[in-house]
């Protein structure tokens, strides 16, 4: 399910994520980090719509991974205190390579099923 729109600019990426309960302008920066390391290639930082130059709070990172195509996505983590674990999803280019899409990744059923001991 797609749940944000991306356009890559000088500095990154800059666009919009939109679910039932949230709709925020956001910008992926790269952190310049070791490529192959865990430390994340990029932040994810909230914006305000009438500047997305000016980051403004830090709602996330994302992980850069190849594809078998030769390609490249990047695995989006967006985390919120009142969200129950994050929102993970994929930026992905677009068919026509335009724009970026942002498509959200649920858990895995094994993932959802799991719950406290009982």
């Amino acid at each position: 399910m797609q749940i944000g729109c991306f356009v890559r600019t000088k500095t990154g990426f800059v666009g919009r994520i939109r679910t039932i309960s949230l709709d925020v302008q956001v910008r992926l920066v790269p952190t310049g980090a070791e490529p192959g390391g865990t430390a994340p290639d990029w932040q994810v930082y909230g914006v305000e719509p009438a500047d997305a130059d000016t980051a403004l709070w830090s709602v996330g990172a994302a992980w850069t991974h190849a594809r078998k195509d030769g390609g490249s996505y990047l695995a989006v983590a967006i985390d919120c205190p009142t969200f129950a674990r994050p929102l993970r999803a994929h930026l992905v280019p677009s068919a026509d390579k335009a724009d970026q899409h942002l498509l959200y990744r649920a858990p895995s059923r094994a993932r959802r099923t799991e719950g406290p001991e009982r």
